[in-house]
């Protein structure tokens, strides 16, 4: 047995209240980086900042379990004196005891903050704009940021898809709010869509800039191949060689509606594409 001066009981009392403030500064610190980075975070910083929020987060977690186990312990050993390298030894021996709490933590807490993190961006289909985009490629995040950047009223995030989400596998196809459509895929859509009258109060149908079919005007026209390579914003989306491609809006689209929310979303997209 062991007997400790009131000193050294003292010193001891002192070096584990040192150690609790500590862990208390990391953990505040901690959380205020992970709640910053979750305001910041964007579609096209989704991934970094979910990363370093979780990696914020397992370290401060990994500091926390390491005080409790070893430092706050009533009555410690006497220290043996140790140089740098035995005392780095003696950590991760200590470590090594409790690794499977720091495995649970670090697992926990990655699961955690990718749910918040990704929850961001989920919200009712109220308050949501959905675009389908058949295109030969998209940059996603970026695009789906600029778009946030100037919202419809009572929408909180655009969402944009590529073909390669299974369209005929969705509940209701004619939901979707807005396809961007080469002209050759327009009629196989066409089940889907809803006539250009039900959003717009006006569009020139006899100048070409519309998709008809029976007399009803379908598709705005948004880019003409014809000896064009691409649209300005073409770093942003890489339509497919040779077609031109329409706006068109689900038949069931929930922001339908003459200049409502669907409508300006589209206009938004063009005058992204055109800058």
């Amino acid at each position: 047995m062991e007997f400790y001066s009131r000193e050294e009981i003292a010193e001891q009392k002192k070096m584990r209240g040192g150690f609790k403030i500590a862990a208390f500064i990391v953990s505040v610190l901690a959380l205020a980086a992970v709640v910053a980075m979750f305001f910041m975070e964007k579609p096209d910083t989704q991934t970094r900042y979910t990363i370093a929020a979780a990696a914020v987060s397992c370290l401060a977690g990994c500091f926390d379990i390491y005080v409790a186990s070893f430092i706050m312990p009533y009555m410690r050993p006497k220290p043996k004196k140790r140089d740098a390298v035995h005392s780095v030894l003696h950590v991760l021996g200590n470590m090594l005891r409790q690794l499977h709490m720091y495995l649970i933590w670090i697992i926990l807490s990655a699961i955690i903050i990718s749910f918040a993190f990704n929850q961001k961006f989920e919200t009712v289909p109220a308050k949501e704009i959905v675009i389908y985009a058949d295109v030969a490629s998209l940059d996603q995040p970026a695009l789906e940021t600029l778009l946030d950047e100037e919202l419809p009223e009572g929408i909180e995030v655009v969402k944009v898809r590529q073909t390669g989400y299974d369209l005929f596998g969705m509940p209701d196809p004619a939901g979707i709010d807005i396809y961007l459509l080469p002209a050759s895929e327009i009629e196989g859509h066409l089940e889907y869509l809803a006539p250009l009258s039900e959003l717009y109060d006006s569009y020139n149908a006899s100048s070409g800039s519309a998709w008809m079919k029976d007399g009803a005007a379908y598709g705005l026209l948004l880019f003409t191949a014809g000896g064009q390579d691409a649209l300005p914003g073409s770093d942003l989306i890489e339509f497919k060689p040779g077609e031109d491609y329409y706006f068109c809006f689900g038949a069931n689209g929930l922001h339908r509606g003459a200049g409502g929310q669907a409508a300006q979303t589209a206009d938004r997209l063009r005058q992204i594409l055109a800058d």
